[in-house]
């Protein structure tokens, strides 16, 4: 269960909306199934994560740690990403997500 951690400005244009919006689409599209502790998620699908974030000029690091899952000890990946806003004064924004999907669902997450 890997979280993506962003800071941001509450100001979202509408193209903001629409490259977010395409960038989940090709998230899904392109990386799904995305089972936590797989190279699907964990190689593949954080790397379009961050390669999309840090091309924003976003500060971006990645984090791995071993679990313990009901199928045995996995490699996990959390992705931190920090988004300037350039007005100081801004408030702060964190979101928290799972870009994995749950196995044996049939959706795309």
């Amino acid at each position: 269960m890997s979280p993506l951690l962003i800071a941001a400005a509450l100001v979202f244009s509408p193209q903001d909306a629409h490259l977010a919006y395409e960038k989940a689409k090709d998230l899904v599209e392109n990386c799904t199934p995305r089972d936590a502790g797989t190279p699907q998620c964990g190689f593949f699908a954080a790397n379009r994560i961050l390669d999309a974030a840090s091309a924003t000029g976003a500060n971006v690091r990645r984090d791995f740690f071993r679990a313990e899952t009901p199928k045995g000890e996995k490699r996990f990946t959390n992705l931190h990403a920090e988004f300037k806003c350039g007005d100081e004064n801004a408030r702060w924004v964190v979101v928290v997500s799972h870009y994995d999907t749950k196995p044996g669902t049939g959706r795309p997450g």
